[in-house]
């Protein structure tokens, strides 16, 4: 498996590609918080004494990649960027002051002109943070953590906002990821450690459906909820925990609905009867606790009240403050980026039950790593 690692530390090379434990290639940029990959071409973002940009490499020979070009950006503390590689846009984020921003690029890497860009807010004075975005069939989803708010953007022909939904007050959004096929938005708030799930089929009418914890019951540990990755199928989901140092686990069931693991296991149940409706030797605990909220009448997806489950399945991430994870291997290892233990630690994966391992396959260091993603 070969994989892109980028951080914030201070060491010669910051952004890095490993084939599993060998590193083949390196470079160093300003804070590359995140990377964007599309094809032969990945930018990463950037800050020096200037301000911030985005920079663009393009694949060389092997396993090299030469930087392109790069784009000064108006806002503050760049953090996230997202592609629409169809129309070669790609949009970003800045946390420091709630900047939102879209502009176009060529397939050779060069950088064409800004043609949207908005501070977010809500009317009122507070602090605007646009923290993380994601592109979907013609539109952009922009995530501000500080307003509660998830902005959608239409980018087919002129770019403009189209709607919004509001979480609770100090909820506090970060990182959200799409299920195209069930139209359904998950959000990790970083301030209340929640996994939301939002219906998306009229982006002007989003809708909360369901919210849970993705900490155990009665948890006391200073904790911020950080990032989520699903696998390919939609059938597991996983959320981190930053203070707890944890990975959570839920199951999807056939409409793309979380229900922590936890209460499958509590319950004796099976994954593939949330998945197919199944009866099976425990079905009677199903009819009584989840199917009638899941399942009732003809309706795929319900509001649904979270005083019935408990919590997640939690799994070690094996260091301190697991900042960013991903799923690489065909789904079968999850690699963790631990910021504040400087390690990278790769973990082997059940597809099937979702399970991760409890000891690491291998682990990698790394000076306060922020990213991984697999090429």
């Amino acid at each position: 498996m070969k994989y892109f690692i980028s951080g914030t530390g201070d060491s010669k090379s910051n952004i890095r590609l490993y084939e599993d434990q060998t590193l083949l290639w390196e470079a160093k940029e300003g804070e590359p918080t995140w990377i964007a990959l599309d094809g032969n071409l990945f930018f990463t973002v950037g800050s020096d004494e200037e301000g911030c940009y985005v920079r663009s490499y393009l694949k060389g020979e092997g396993d090299f990649w030469n930087p392109v070009d790069s784009l000064r950006i108006p806002g503050k503390a760049l953090c996230h960027l997202a592609l629409d590689p169809k129309q070669s846009l790609l949009s970003g984020a800045c946390w420091a002051d709630g900047y939102f921003f879209v502009a176009g690029y060529r397939k050779d890497g060069t950088f064409l002109e800004i043609l949207f860009q908005e501070y977010q807010s809500d009317g009122t004075p507070r602090q605007s943070r646009c923290h993380s975005v994601l592109y979907d069939s013609g539109k952009f989803y922009a995530v501000n953590i500080e307003l509660d708010t998830i902005f959608c953007y239409e980018a087919a022909g002129s770019i403009r906002e189209c709607g919004h939904v509001t979480l609770p007050l100090g909820s506090g959004p970060r990182h959200i990821l799409l299920n195209q096929k069930a139209q359904l938005l998950y959000a990790v708030t970083e301030y209340s450690c929640r996994l939301y799930t939002i219906d998306i089929q009229d982006p002007s009418r989003m809708k909360i459906l369901s919210n849970f914890s993705t900490l155990p019951s009665g948890s006391d540990i200073c904790n911020t909820g950080c990032t989520l990755q699903a696998d390919k199928g939609f059938r597991h989901l996983y959320t981190a925990n930053r203070g707890q140092n944890s990975i959570s686990h839920f199951f999807l069931d056939r409409y793309g609905m979380p229900v922590p693991a936890s209460d499958l296991t509590r319950m004796g149940l099976n994954a593939s009867v949330l998945r197919l409706g199944t009866p099976g030797p425990n079905a009677h605990h199903l009819q009584d606790s989840v199917s009638d909220l899941l399942y009732s009448g003809e309706i795929p997806k319900l509001s649904i009240p979270t005083d019935v489950f408990t919590a997640p399945e939690q799994f070690s991430a094996h260091g301190k403050t697991p900042r960013h994870f991903t799923l690489l291997d065909q789904d079968r290892v999850l690699g963790i980026a631990n910021q504040d233990s400087d390690n990278i630690v790769f973990l082997s994966r059940d597809p099937e039950t979702g399970s991760l391992s409890k000891e690491p396959l291998f682990e990698l260091s790394f000076h306060h790593p922020s990213f991984i993603c697999e090429i």
